[in-house]
């Protein structure tokens, strides 16, 4: 009985690779895309992407890297400091920025 309910459920739902597959399947389409998109370009082009790629990165981390240089001067300035509470703001940023 329980063999039937199972295979029924697998119809229904899929196995658990399907499932996983059906779930990625979006990302992988659109890496497709991209890839198509970055194929057809050539070496001086690809360069371009690259620096573009590169500004990109650090506009999104520049928050972060600010937030960090703060700390550490802070830190660096002010012996009457909790340098441990500093160093674990710091590595929470930085793993953040990751």
């Amino acid at each position: 009985m329980i063999s039937k309910l199972g295979k029924f459920l697998t119809k229904i739902f899929g196995n658990k690779n399907e499932r996983e597959a059906k779930k990625i399947m979006p990302i992988v389409l659109e890496i497709n895309s991209i890839y198509e998109e970055l194929h057809t370009l050539s070496d001086v082009q690809l360069r371009s992407k690259t620096d573009e790629f590169k500004k990109q990165i650090n506009d999104t981390t520049k928050e972060y890297n600010d937030e960090i240089d703060r700390l550490k001067e802070e830190l660096c300035s002010n012996e009457d400091v909790d340098r441990e509470a500093y160093y674990d703001a710091i590595a929470d940023l930085e793993e953040a920025e990751r």
